[in-house]
């Protein structure tokens, strides 16, 4: 999993960091020229990047730990992992939740500020800010990540372990619960908030649809369900 992640992040660093060169090019002006066309597409790009990476550590993170806690109570194994997984748990969890806010305020602010209803500094500080807190909060994610995977493999060696008569004499124990749950699938679904601008803007061609209103509906979905599958995760 912390490769995927690696992989993810790289792509998302890339189209915010060319989106914040495009961005510094077209600074100060409003006009449709190509600078400001490329640093729609790049921020809108990267935005969605970074929202679908950070949505993938929570839907990994509660998946994973309705998997060991079921396991836990399933097999009779140590309490000790779920809590372990708990404390990894929110060593990542608080930083994706944070990034996603500001990264959709970025674009958010980037729209607002294109149609003048706000003053032009506060797109880029937003940005800026965004680029900050993942540059800091990214690598505790990937720890998290990397930690958790350890961690799965010592619960599947315990549960090996456990059943290994039940295994070796070919029976079939307990099935596990699913990793991913509804509320974690709903989490991922948030992002489908984006699609009908998305639609409009580059099939039907109107870029007068401004994207703040989709990234704003995208973050509070995000949110609401951040909470609800963190929720049951905990219980």
């Amino acid at each position: 999993m912390h490769s995927i992640f690696g992989l993810l992040v790289g792509a998302a660093l890339a189209g915010l960091l060319a989106a914040l060169v495009t961005g510094l090019g077209a600074l100060g002006s409003l006009e449709q020229h190509s600078g400001l066309a490329a640093h729609r597409a790049l921020g809108l790009g990267g935005s969605i990047l970074v929202l679908l990476t950070h949505s993938v550590v929570l839907v990994y993170l509660i998946g994973t730990g309705r998997a060991i806690k079921d396991a836990t109570n399933d097999y009779q194994l140590d309490a000790g992992f779920y809590a372990l997984h708990r404390a990894i748990k929110w060593r990542a969890a608080p930083w994706a939740t944070l990034n996603t806010f500001v990264i959709v305020a970025a674009a958010v602010l980037g729209g607002v500020v294109e149609t003048g209803g706000a003053a032009a500094w506060l797109h880029p500080l937003a940005a800026l800010l965004a680029l900050l807190l993942n540059a800091v909060g990214l690598p505790s994610i990937w720890r998290a990540i990397r930690d958790n995977g350890v961690l799965l493999d010592q619960v599947v060696a315990a549960s090996w372990e456990k059943n290994r008569p039940v295994l070796e004499s070919g029976g079939d124990p307990k099935p596990q619960a699913s990793l991913l749950t509804p509320a974690g699938w709903a989490l991922l679904l948030a992002l489908s908030a984006w699609l009908p601008w998305l639609y409009l803007r580059f099939v039907m061609g109107r870029g007068s649809v401004p994207p703040w209103p989709f990234a704003a509906l995208s973050a509070v979905l995000l949110a609401l369900f951040a909470v609800a599958a963190l929720r049951r995760a905990d219980r």
